[in-house]
């Protein structure tokens, strides 16, 4: 048999609990302070007798690190942008951290698992293939104790732009006696669209531009005589733009 001290006294004149048992190890399962400096002995005992106490061990108590807290990109987050930058605030008691990054919710197919160097709270992701993915950081200690995981979160990215818009009215080489409604056909993948008008065909810079729309027509304000060249540019929620085909107008 065997009994055995856990103290924060290298004396032990006080004692955090003192135990017997039969077997050579011990599971003292409640929670040891933080940051402590811990010391524990045994007294082996010889049929009825009890030896000496042997001589004593310390250890350090530490808790392990907390969960990072995830910073950028925000999760469901859609860019069109394949140069994608990962950050995530310190944790307590974090010395290094290993980064995840997978296609699916459970992790079970990562594309990217790194554990990164101390200190270093981001991780540069060039040239990223588009698609969603799921990503999570844990912190390790100075000792690699590993702390949980943080939360998931997701982005996208997605650099295809939507099919060109297909207008519809009015027609090419139409002549009206007042500003008419512009309308044109849904284009997949489009989230928002933005009617413009120049005096140019093939212009860079629109004589009107309308607002964000999430409609598909549109009556600008009043147009003076003249010819006019129109197009509409498709927006999807990644940002990714495609520009119609021109038509021209004459008021």
């Amino acid at each position: 048999k065997y009994r055995i001290q856990l103290s924060l006294d290298p004396s032990f004149n006080t004692t955090v609990f003192t135990a017997k048992t039969t077997a050579s190890t011990y599971a003292y399962l409640t929670n040891l302070t933080n940051a402590k400096t811990y010391y524990w002995r045994i007294q082996p005992r010889y049929g009825d007798t009890w030896g000496d106490w042997l001589p004593a061990l310390m250890f350090y108590s530490k808790n392990p690190p907390t969960a990072p807290e995830l910073v950028s990109p925000l999760s469901g987050t859609i860019t069109n942008d394949n140069d994608v930058t990962l950050t995530w605030n310190t944790a307590e008691r974090g010395e290094y951290y290993r980064v995840q990054i997978a296609k699916d919710l459970l992790f079970t197919t990562t594309v990217l698992d790194e554990t990164l160097g101390t200190g270093i709270l981001s991780k540069s992701l060039p040239d990223f293939a588009d698609g969603k993915y799921y990503w999570r950081v844990r912190a390790y200690d100075e000792v690699d104790a590993k702390g949980k995981w943080s939360a998931v979160w997701s982005f996208k990215v997605d650099t295809k732009p939507p099919a060109v818009t297909a207008l519809y009215k009015p027609k090419n080489g139409a002549v009206k006696t007042s500003t008419p409604n512009f309308s044109w056909y849904a284009a997949s993948g489009a989230k928002t669209y933005v009617f413009e008008y120049g005096t140019t065909p093939g212009f860079t810079t629109p004589t009107y531009s309308s607002p964000s729309l999430a409609v598909l027509s549109h009556k600008p304000p009043a147009m003076a005589e003249g010819t006019y060249y129109w197009r509409v540019r498709a927006f999807d929620k990644a940002g990714n733009e495609s520009v119609s085909a021109e038509r021209m107008i004459t008021i």
